[in-house]
């Protein structure tokens, strides 16, 4: 990994770059690259954590509303057109993908912890 640090650096636009075998660091953000890479962001002085998860939050219970409103049962009823059910069905998986993201990202912010 440490050979690739200039090529990362270059390509992220970041410097600077570490590589290390070492685990997290305190103030950092911790996203899985693969099953053998993580990356360690580091964070700590940039952003406010507690703020940050308090608004990522936030947009969680929002998210979660919203599908609870597509998923009611009386919108899958018979009168409602079956092009709206089915955007109905469309977005709902939509807000199932961006509720699994935020929570990775509430997950992320409290490694930082």
């Amino acid at each position: 990994m440490v050979r690739f640090v200039d090529t990362i650096e270059a390509l992220s636009f970041c410097t600077p770059v570490t590589a290390s075998v070492d685990a997290e660091e305190r103030g950092c953000a911790i996203a899985t690259v693969s099953d053998r890479c993580d990356a360690i962001i580091h964070l700590e002085g940039l952003i406010d954590v507690e703020k940050e998860k308090k608004r990522i939050a936030e947009v969680i219970v929002k998210k979660k509303i919203q599908l609870d409103k597509l998923r009611d049962p009386k919108s899958d009823s018979d009168k409602i057109p079956q092009a709206v059910r089915e955007a109905n069905k469309e977005k709902a998986s939509e807000l199932d993908g961006e509720l699994e993201k935020l929570n990775d990202a509430l997950s992320t912010l409290s490694t930082m912890e």
